[in-house]
């Protein structure tokens, strides 16, 4: 299956190059790589494989696109029983060129949805994304706000979010265990912008670099404080 796979890109790739010398203002815009099967597996990785290469042969970008796929198994979660739920773009903030596509990728994906949706990607040049944020269809932005200093808070202030925002109050890449005094600092910063009801709780991103006791820390701290503020302000 794999040697199938991997002759069947191989010729995939050498199809593009050769219409691309074929006609030298070939190809004039992003160029689709289209997989009929579901994400992750064996097919939608070796496409990934070669896309960055073929895009540099090219002179374009090459967009491995599963969307068929991805709507269709979201769509089985929906039907499952699922009320939410999230579809997650790491790399979002470090690919500003492709932030048309993502809108367009998610909006595939999220599409007749009656589930609540969220959308998280990981710290990087969040300026360059912030004018998207409201582009992307979604219910909710998941973000890293700590272990950048909640430097967006004032862009947020300028230029409100028109969705639900989770908000990472735990720095996850930092073995320091925050107190409970700093992330009801960081709570209830954030609810001077956001609404109670459009903001959600959460670390920055993934635990997986920290040892198991310190992710149990980080997050007992994160519930006490949160809990702390719900009472304080009659929130329960």
């Amino acid at each position: 299956m794999h040697r199938f796979v991997s002759i069947a890109l191989s010729f995939a790739a050498f199809a593009f190059c050769a219409a691309a010398g074929a006609q030298p203002d070939y190809p004039s815009k992003p160029v689709r790589l289209i997989t009929p099967f579901s994400p992750g597996g064996a097919i939608d990785i070796y496409s990934r494989l070669i896309a960055e290469p073929l895009g540099r042969r090219l002179g374009q970008n090459v967009v491995v696109e599963v969307d068929s796929a991805a709507t269709l198994k979201v769509l089985s979660l929906e039907r499952a029983g699922a009320e939410m739920i999230q579809i997650d773009e790491p790399a979002l903030s470090t690919r500003a060129d492709e932030l048309d596509l993502v809108v367009k990728a998610l909006g595939a994906v999220t599409r007749g949805l009656d589930a609540k949706t969220i959308t998280h990607t990981c710290y990087g040049n969040y300026d360059a994304v912030f004018p998207y944020f409201n582009r992307l269809p979604v219910d909710q932005i998941d973000l890293e706000m700590s272990n950048s200093g909640l430097d967006l808070l004032e862009r947020f202030r300028r230029e409100p979010l028109k969705k639900e925002i989770a908000f990472g109050v735990i720095d996850v890449h930092s073995h320091v265990i925050e107190t409970e005094a700093q992330v009801r600092e960081r709570i209830e910063r954030a609810l001077e912008i956001f609404a109670p009801e459009t903001l959600y709780i959460d670390p920055d991103c993934g635990l997986k670099t920290r040892t198991v006791e310190e992710a149990q820390a980080k997050l007992r701290v994160m519930v006490a404080a949160t809990r702390a503020v719900k009472a304080a302000r009659g929130l329960e």
